[in-house]
């Protein structure tokens, strides 16, 4: 089988899913063909960068991105794992294609504030103590990998949606410090955890 063709199975594949995630009026009201769905697209670009922005994929992408932020930003902890992990896979994503690679990094670029601030917002205050280590993933491959993360974290730390009024914007600065120097490494966790506890105004230390 060509390449082409096994290329043009897999975008239609890909395209079938993505369609039955948009019969659904919510994410949440079938959890499981949410997750199920995420997952299914997370391990595809994994093998297969390009896959999403195949000709036959193109018009269920962008729906695409939109709901896995709407899951990140939502309350079910399974799919939104699941989101977690497909942006710290798109944060990362490499191609030898340079046509496919420009594509991705132009979404890159117009995706990476909106998950900036979903990001944000989840850990400053909105998501439950047991999410923080998967959204940290997310976190570290857009520090890591995108010279933009500084400013997209900025803005969305001082956006109105942010939930942790009680955090002063020194302390947000502090936390911007503190995540861009860590560049992506383990005690980025820490310090997610230490800012979450902040924004939910809670003054105990939180063991690991």
């Amino acid at each position: 089988m060509k390449r082409s063709d096994v290329d043009e199975i897999r975008a239609k594949l890909l395209g079938w899913v993505i369609g039955l995630l948009q019969q659904l009026p919510e994410p949440d009201s079938d959890t499981e063909l949410a997750q199920n769905g995420i997952e299914f697209t997370n391990r595809l670009i994994t093998r297969e960068a390009a896959a999403l922005f195949h000709a036959d994929c193109l018009p269920h992408a962008e729906f695409f991105f939109m709901y896995t932020l709407r899951v990140l930003d939502g309350r079910e902890p399974l799919p939104k794992a699941a989101a977690a992990d497909f942006w710290a896979t798109f944060m990362t994503l490499k191609t030898g294609d340079q046509e496919a690679q420009k594509t991705i990094e132009h979404a890159i670029s117009q995706l990476g504030p909106l998950l900036a601030h979903s990001i944000i917002r989840n850990v400053g205050g909105n998501a439950s103590r047991s999410e923080l280590d998967k959204l940290s993933e997310p976190l570290k491959k857009m520090v890591n990998h995108h010279v933009k993360a500084r400013t997209w974290l900025e803005q969305a730390l001082h956006d109105p949606s942010f939930p942790g009024h009680q955090i002063s914007t020194e302390e947000k600065a502090v936390f911007l410090k503190k995540i861009i120097g860590l560049r992506g490494a383990r005690g980025t966790n820490q310090v997610v955890r230490e800012f979450w506890l902040s924004g939910r105004g809670s003054k105990f230390a939180y063991a690991s």
